[in-house]
């Protein structure tokens, strides 16, 4: 091969390796796409995210207060009254500890790879309170799932929590609720949305609601 014609086989190389590039950055999503699909306020349904086939139990979709008493919220975070829905997990039979329900978000890809602040609000009251979770499963490059956050808190109040992302690769935001030791351990999430950059601060509450 000559010269020319071997200058010529570099260049159609490197065309077809641009447009594979080209059409792969086409298909990631910018922050503004992202923050669109991951918010939810669950009045008008699951939104963009959906229930897990991985797991023993679905997360369910309420107004008002929770069946049992003394656990659970009486009313959503982000209306405060009967008129807005928010999820949660019953706990009460037929559940049996350490069951889990999981959430999960649409598969999300950015092309830049920056930081990402996962925030959502939640409601932990109850004497048998289980495992509320905050969990990454990244794909493609790297194929690993990982905790980010666990609850730590319970009270009759909503409570926001935060946390930092930085993928690597497309991924998903899970949120898994786990059947604690009995029937009063109803956990509620309300309010779940993503911004860009890292989280300003970490674990943060107020909103007191009265207990289901």
């Amino acid at each position: 091969m000559d010269k020319r014609n071997q200058l010529f086989a570099y260049l159609h190389i490197f065309a077809s390796i641009l447009t594979s590039c080209l059409v792969a950055c086409a298909a990631h999503s910018s922050i503004n796409e992202v923050e669109s699909q991951v918010k939810c306020t669950f009045d008008a349904g699951l939104c963009s995210w959906h229930q897990s086939v991985n797991d023993n139990f679905d997360w369910t979709l309420i107004s008002g207060e929770t069946p049992t008493t003394n656990t659970g919220p009486s009313n959503d975070h982000t209306l405060g009254t009967a008129a807005g829905k928010y999820i949660f997990i019953e706990t009460s039979a037929p559940r049996k500890l350490n069951e889990r329900a999981a959430l999960m978000s649409p598969l999300i890809d950015t092309w830049n790879h920056n930081y990402m602040c996962f925030s959502m609000w939640y409601f932990a009251y109850g004497s048998n309170i289980g495992d509320l979770r905050i969990i990454l499963k990244q794909s493609k490059f790297v194929n690993k799932t990982e905790t980010l956050w666990i609850n730590s808190f319970q009270g009759s109040l909503w409570k926001q929590t935060t946390v930092s992302i930085l993928p690597t690769g497309p991924f998903q935001i899970i949120i898994e609720g786990t059947v604690g030791s009995g029937y009063l351990g109803d956990i509620a999430v309300d309010d779940v949305a993503v911004t860009g950059g890292k989280c300003s601060n970490g674990t943060s509450g107020t909103n007191p609601s009265p207990v289901g």
